[in-house]
């Protein structure tokens, strides 16, 4: 897909609560990103706005953080120099088996908190929503596929109740900036979820960037914005002295995907004593796979028609 994204512009304005969602498409019109419009303020109780639910859920993060007990590995890694940790289902690394991040570890008391934040209800909500209705192939391919993980072994946590991502990251920063950098580990051809949030001025840092797109977006405390992280090289600016800043990805690891489709066993279990015919045969599905990925974006006409439908 990267090869085929057209090179839309070189900026891309802020995503303001006053703007719409705005889709991003390739040069055949599949629409593989799109910056989420944030939901409008006017007229809430001040309680429900969008502006201070952002605000406290930094807040949030911020009082967490010198809870949590983070290794090496959790304070400079790949992606950056912040601090980061992990919540939900997933598989990878050499994992046997899905099984839930960090269950048993000392900050699962903490994480489970944070999931039981208002705001952060409120996050998974709307943009989950946004999922479903630009990315409908997709959305409900991840729901059929992970509904029957979830249902194959009920020991595996789900974050929310109505989310069709698996997993969360925490980037507790406190000014976290990212490399350049793919997620490999999620499913190749799926989508993640990014929001930002804390206290800078998004208008002097903490831009994104989609590298093979060409694009700096400004990305101010609140705004959220889904791509096929796992295939786009993606990064963010660094913000100013004193500010802070925190961010949240929900995505899906690709092992789980497999596992499902592999009937709930790794592929070398999978596949063990199949016949040479068959393994090629195997290998020419695998081969379509990336086919199947590209059918599950969607064009505006397609998303029109669906809407005329229903």
């Amino acid at each position: 897909m990267a090869g085929e994204i057209h090179q839309l512009c070189l900026w891309l304005p802020g995503l303001k609560s006053d703007r719409k969602s705005i889709p991003i498409n390739d040069r055949t019109g599949r629409i593989f990103a799109l910056g989420v419009s944030m939901p409008g303020d006017e007229g809430q109780p001040e309680e429900q706005m969008w502006s201070r639910a952002m605000s406290t859920l930094g807040d949030a993060m911020e009082e967490a953080r010198p809870q949590c007990s983070f290794g090496p590995n959790d304070l400079h890694h790949r992606r950056g120099p912040f601090s980061a940790l992990a919540a939900g289902a997933s598989m990878g690394g050499g994992q046997p088996m899905p099984g839930n991040l960090a269950q048993n570890g000392p900050n699962r008391k903490v994480l489970r908190k944070l999931l039981r934040h208002p705001s952060l209800i409120r996050i998974s909500k709307h943009t989950n929503g946004a999922f479903a209705t630009w990315f409908p192939k997709m959305y409900k391919y991840y729901r059929d596929t992970l509904g029957k993980l979830y249902e194959h072994d009920e020991k595996l946590e789900r974050l929310f109740a109505d989310t069709a991502w698996a997993a969360m990251s925490f980037n507790f920063g406190p000014a976290t900036w990212c490399y350049r950098h793919k997620d490999w580990g999620n499913l190749a051809f799926g989508v993640c979820v990014i929001t930002s949030a804390g206290k800078f001025d998004s208008t002097c840092g903490g831009h994104l960037i989609l590298w093979e797109c060409g694009l700096v977006i400004e990305f101010p405390p609140g705004a959220s914005i889904i791509i096929p992280s796992a295939v786009i090289s993606h990064s963010n600016v660094a913000i100013q002295s004193g500010e802070t800043r925190y961010s949240f990805t929900q995505y899906a690891a690709g092992g789980l995907f497999r596992w499902v489709e592999h009937g709930f066993q790794k592929e070398e279990s999978y596949t063990k004593g199949w016949p040479a015919a068959e393994l090629a045969a195997e290998q020419v599905r695998k081969k379509a796979r990336k086919d199947f990925g590209l059918s599950l974006f969607s064009t505006m006409d397609e998303l029109r028609e669906l809407a005329q439908k229903n």
